[in-house]
């Protein structure tokens, strides 16, 4: 800060020290010198709020930096070892502690490749190995299931490799990690996964649970049935209405959804019979679905 002396201020100075465990990964910026790492500044710059941290090593996962400082002036002993410790937030998927953990999309009776884009969890890595004091990256993630999918299988090596119930990171990140479809009419499939953080000698350091889920896109191969008889038969008292119901009128597809099964009105009703909505009852039905 400053502080007055005899009618005028004296202008304290932060000089960057170097330090092997400080700056790592990023740098400090004031906006008269853009794009520039500044080695010092003032505590006007600092007052003002001109002194930014820039992280700029998105090749590691380090979940902390730190600054340490120096700060002189003219009429007094400098101090030194001033430490600033940076906690550095890497971006999660909604509602996992994982970088990455996203839906995996598979069409019916295909495979489909989990990339790092769905599951990766290096960043729960470096936490561990900040925490222990390890060199970054020298830790082994292992995804290994606690309930297997239901609807299908991962293949470890390809589209055609060995089916297994467990798998690295690295095996994620080289391409090696498949889910095949069972050909089932399901829509959805999940894994239950115990993600491990284990040394080189196998040692468990960290683990947590996650849930990895499949979508499943049909494919629209069997035609859609219906239920009981295709001629329908409704008795309807003069001047009152009556109610269609779906043990009236069914139709199913197992690879669609009530909501998305259209019927549409061709023929058949004149001024004195009509369908209509039973919330707006004014508006004349020409389409309706089986979620209707």
């Amino acid at each position: 800060t400053n502080y007055p002396d005899i009618g005028h201020q004296r202008e304290i100075t932060f000089f960057v020290e170097n330090h092997s465990h400080a700056l790592r990964y990023g740098r400090l910026e004031i906006p008269r010198k853009p794009r520039q790492e500044v080695k010092s500044f003032s505590a006007s710059d600092l007052h003002e709020g001109h002194v930014r941290y820039i992280h700029t090593d998105t090749s590691t996962w380090a979940p902390h930096d730190r600054i340490v400082l120096t700060a002189t002036t003219d009429s007094a002993d400098n101090l030194t070892g001033i430490h600033i410790n940076i906690h550095i937030r890497h971006p999660q998927s909604p509602g996992s502690s994982l970088h990455r953990n996203e839906p995996l999309s598979v069409t019916e009776n295909e495979v489909a490749q989990i990339k790092n884009s769905h599951l990766q969890a290096a960043n729960v890595r470096a936490r561990t190995e900040y925490r222990h004091g390890i060199d970054f990256n020298s830790l082994k993630i292992v995804y290994k299931f606690d309930i297997q999918p239901q609807y299908g299988a991962i293949l470890l090596g390809g589209p055609s490799g060995s089916a297994v119930d467990t798998f690295t990171q690295m095996d994620v990140d080289s391409g090696r990690v498949w889910y095949v479809h069972d050909k089932s009419e399901s829509r959805q499939d999940e894994i239950q996964l115990t993600i491990q953080i284990i040394n080189s000698t196998g040692f468990l350091l960290h683990s947590l649970k996650e849930v990895f889920r499949v979508i499943i896109t049909p494919v629209n191969d069997q035609p859609v049935r219906l239920v009981g008889p295709s001629v329908i038969r409704l008795t309807v008292p003069r001047g009152l209405t009556v109610r269609l119901t779906k043990d009236k009128l069914e139709a199913i597809d197992d690879d669609t959804p009530p909501s998305d099964i259209l019927f549409s009105i061709l023929d058949g009703f004149d001024d004195n019979i009509r369908l209509v909505n039973s919330s707006e009852k004014s508006n004349v039905l020409t389409t309706f679905t089986q979620g209707d």
